[in-house]
């Protein structure tokens, strides 16, 4: 990355060492940045501040605006993918509040979460035609994708978006540059909230809060949330607390060809982050 914008990021980020939230998409870290932002410690959250460079590239100038009101307060969520070139990633991880906090779920379930809702903003296309929005009603009622394969090309969804490829990178980067970090497991995170949210308060050296499990519904998407993406939250929006794990069987045998194609690369990153030390 050549954008002479970067050491202008370096810089705030460095100034302020926000807490730093990041995950592959679809691992309950919105629910988890909601819960951990709750706590006293911190005044504001920004949600996802690299979103729309990552789908509209250009200058680094939307990220440093969407940072604009950041300081030592801050609890920033982000997406392993959106933060995917290496110099970003590095700039983020760096300069952050230590440790910095990965949240991972199951491939299984965080890549067939994302077919849906990538299914559910193309039936909404205004171009889909509607022999495509029945086939696309039953995949997800079914969670079965096979049959809509030809729907989700690489263009609509490519592979790099399922974020595991780039968690792989960045958990790499930490070890290999000594930048302290904590792993958080979604699915122990949603069973167990509060054992979950006193050890990764204890890590960052913050008393548990009891606030941290409940919360107002909101009728809007989290601060800072692209408005394409706005769909994406409703779950989340109108939940008073961490949810349940979910219980439904995820096949792997219902994926697209080349999403199964990608399952054994993302549960290789996915058992290794398990098996870290820093896992909680």
């Amino acid at each position: 990355m050549t954008d002479p914008l970067l050491p202008v990021l370096d810089a705030r980020l460095a100034s302020c060492r926000p807490a730093l939230i990041v995950a592959p998409p679809r691992s309950a870290s919105t629910a988890f940045s909601r819960a951990l932002g709750q706590h006293s410690a911190f005044r504001r959250q920004i949600h996802e501040p690299c979103e729309v460079w990552s789908y509209q590239r250009g200058s680094l100038q939307v990220i440093l605006d969407a940072l604009a009101d950041l300081d030592a307060h801050t609890l920033i969520k982000e997406m392993t993918f959106q933060i995917r070139e290496p110099a970003l990633a590095r700039s983020f991880l760096r300069n952050s509040r230590a440790p910095v906090l990965f949240l991972v779920r199951s491939p299984l379930r965080t890549i067939e979460s994302r077919l849906r809702m990538v299914l559910t903003d193309l039936k909404a296309e205004p171009t889909t035609s509607e022999a495509d929005r029945a086939r696309i009603e039953q995949a997800i009622a079914a969670r079965d994708h096979r049959g809509v394969a030809d729907l989700l090309t690489e263009e609509v969804f490519p592979l790099w978006r399922t974020g595991w490829a780039d968690l792989g990178d960045q958990l790499a980067l930490c070890r290999a540059e000594g930048i302290d970090h904590l792993i958080v497991e979604a699915g122990r995170f949603r069973a167990d909230p509060e054992a979950t949210l006193r050890a990764v308060c204890a890590r960052l050296g913050l008393p548990f809060e009891p606030q941290m499990l409940q919360w107002q519904r909101h009728d809007r998407t989290p601060h800072g949330a692209w408005d394409a993406h706005a769909r994406w939250y409703a779950r989340v929006n109108q939940s008073t607390g961490v949810l349940p794990p979910d219980t439904e069987d995820i096949q792997e045998e219902r994926f697209p060809p080349r999403f199964r194609a990608h399952v054994p690369e993302a549960m290789a990153v996915y058992r290794e982050a398990l098996s870290s030390p820093s896992c909680i």
